[in-house]
Order: C-alpha cells, then sequence, then structure tokens
C-alpha cells in the first residue's frame, strides 16, 4: 500500500493536535509513505531538524530530539490504513537510543499489530548530517526550505537505505530504535477524555539550557529524589492548552539531568540505555509543571530512574523510565 505524501496528519501525545513546529522542530517535518523494500509492509517516514530550543539535550546524550521525530512517525505509521479524518494519541512509547543524535534526524515507522482501536508501531530513527550538498556544492533543500528526504522506505530520493541501513550521509545512520502503542480516534466519535481549558496559556518558555540551569526552580533534593518546578507556557502546547507530548519528552530528560551529579554524583555521565514513556493524562499548562525524579533501583553497572511531570496541582500525568548505565570509576 501506498500513501502519497501529504495525506495523513499524525496527531501525536496525549494532546491530538500537531507538533508545535516553532518550538520543537525548525520547519515542518517532510514526510513520506510507501511499502517497505523488503516486506512490502506500509511504513511512514519523517525527517525533521530539532530547533535551537532544544539545544542542550543531544549534547548531553539526553533522547527528546529522537523521541520527538519517533513520535510523529509512530502515530503517521498507525494511521497508514485508516481513511481520512482519524487522529491518534501516543499512549506509550519506547525509545533505545544507538548512537548520537545529529542536526537532522529521520524516522522510519510500520505498524506491527492492529487491534480494535490500538496499533503497536515499530521503527527506526536515523541521524543525518547537517546538510546535502548537490554536485555544484549547494545545500539542496525540500518543501518551504525544508531539508530533503533522504532514504526511508517510500522516501524521495532513489538508492537510499531503508529501516535499519547503517547507510551513508545520504542514508543516514541508526541512532534508536523506537516502538509504541497508538490510541487511533474514530472520527464518529467525539470529543476526548479530558476537558480542555477554557483559555489557552500565552507566554514564552525559556530555552531548554536555561531550564537545565536557573530558569528552573529546585524545590526539593536528597540522594535519590530531585523535585523540580519549571516554566511551561503555551509555546510548548497546543490549541487545547495542554503541554505536547513530544514537550513532555524534553521535561523528562529535564528531571533526568537535574538528578545527575546533582544531588547523585553516581549518575554524572551516565548514558541513557532506554526510556519509554507512559502518557497518563493531558499535562495542564499554568505557568510552570512539576517535574520529580526519583532513582527506583541501581545495580549490575546500571540504575533505573522514574521521571513524573505534572501540571500545577495535579497528580502525576507522564512518567518516563529510563535505563541509565553508571559510568565506571
Amino acid at each position: 500500500m501506498s500513501v502519497r505524501a501529504g495525506t495523513f496528519a499524525p496527531r501525536i501525545g496525549l494532546s491530538g493536535t500537531p507538533i508545535p513546529f516553532t518550538t520543537l522542530v525548525d520547519a515542518n517535518p517532510e514526510p513520506s509513505a510507501g511499502p517497505d523494500p523488503s516486506t512490502g509492509a506500509p511504513v511512514a517516514t519523517f525527517l525533521l531538524r530539532p530547533s535551537p530550543w532544544l539545544a542542550g539535550l543531544s549534547e548531553r546524550g539526553l533522547p527528546a530530539p529522537q523521541v520527538i521525530v519517533a513520535d510523529v512517525a509512530a502515530g503517521a505509521a498507525a494511521l497508514l490504513d485508516r481513511a481520512g479524518g482519524y487522529r491518534v494519541m501516543t499512549e506509550s512509547l519506547r525509545l533505545d537510543p544507538l548512537g548520537e543524535a545529529g542536526p537532522r534526524l529521520r524516522a522510519t515507522a510500520h505498524a506491527s499489530v492492529a487491534h480494535g482501536p490500538r496499533a503497536l508501531t515499530v521503527g527506526v530513527v536515523a541521524s543525518l548530517p547537517d546538510a546535502t550538498a548537490d554536485g555544484n556544492g549547494a545545500e539542496r533543500t525540500g518543501a518551504n526550505g525544508a531539508p530533503p528526504v533522504s532514504g526511508g522506505a517510500g522516501g524521495a530520493e532513489a538508492g537510499s537505505a531503508g529501516p535499519g541501513d547503517g547507510g551513508d550521509a545520504q542514508a543516514g545512520t541508526v541512532a534508536g530504535h523506537l516502538s509504541a502503542r497508538i490510541l487511533v480516534l474514530d472520527p464518529r466519535q467525539a470529543g476526548g477524555r479530558v476537558d480542555a481549558p477554557s483559555r489557552v496559556p500565552t507566554g514564552h518558555t525559556p530555552a531548554v539550557e536555561d531550564l537545565l540551569g536557573d530558569a528552573t526552580t529546585l524545590e526539593h533534593a536528597d540522594a535519590d529524589v530531585v523535585r523540580l518546578r519549571v516554566p511551561a507556557h503555551g509555546d510548548v502546547g497546543n490549541s487545547y492548552g495542554f503541554m505536547h507530548g513530544g514537550a513532555v519528552a524534553v521535561y523528562t530528560d529535564i528531571g533526568l539531568e537535574w538528578l545527575r551529579g546533582r544531588p547523585a554524583p553516581d549518575l554524572a555521565g551516565s548514558r541513557v540505555l532506554s526510556v519509554t514513556l507512559d502518557y497518563l493524562a493531558p499535562v495542564r499548562l499554568r505557568g510552570a509543571v512539576g517535574v520529580t525524579s526519583r532513582i527506583v533501583e541501581r545495580g549490575g553497572g546500571r540504575a533505573i530512574v522514574a521521571v513524573t511531570v505534572a501540571g500545577d496541582g495535579d497528580a502525576a500525568c507522564a512518567i518516563a523510565s529510563y535505563t541509565v548505565r553508571l559510568r565506571r570509576r
């Protein structure tokens, strides 16, 4: 089955609305869709460039930029065999980072199992260099100046690698493996599971580098727990006033980084082996959110860290479970 690029509009996170492109990515993701060249299964491919707002995450080995593009592709893959009008919400997503995230990321995903309103999707995230030059050394771009989609099943360029290939500069190198549980919403069923706020919050959220520093309030810290109050305004949300699912991944990364080395020195320099995000309810935006990081267990040179995100005054709305490899001393 082949789906023409642009015929599906993925929705990610429990928000049920598109990514806030201006905050999380530099340009609208470049989509393509079509059959996997090896299996014939329908796959969705997205390429995007993380925005400068996210600077500091990849450099610290934090996985949110990969999670964002993985979430887009996973949601799109669940829609490939659906008629128009359907929306999707990510209930759970796991990412296993396998390499460094570059300046551009491409995720390719397909629905491995579909049962009732839910689909299980799997795929890979590839890291690409900053620019693709033609024979004259000029950078080639996609629609509206966005980077071109290179490779991936159903991609726009011939001769490029498919899902899972190590590849060259055109195909990129594999940076992570994704799996997700997606809820597909029937367009005939109106409404959502949570009432939307009466108005969309406004304001500007500080850049991630600032949220990793003085812009965040440290409310509590002991040997295994850090509790934070982190600014969050409408620019990390959606038209309903909830935090976007991709932004939730950013905030759980922030919680992990605050825990690493302060006050848990044995986590300093640790490497993220996997992260699983469970979206329990929409995160309400009221100017700040609560982020709590807790070391659940240590052993075998690894640690399990749970990070929760909650709207101001709410119970935990999302939980991220990180497995990190501790640095050898």
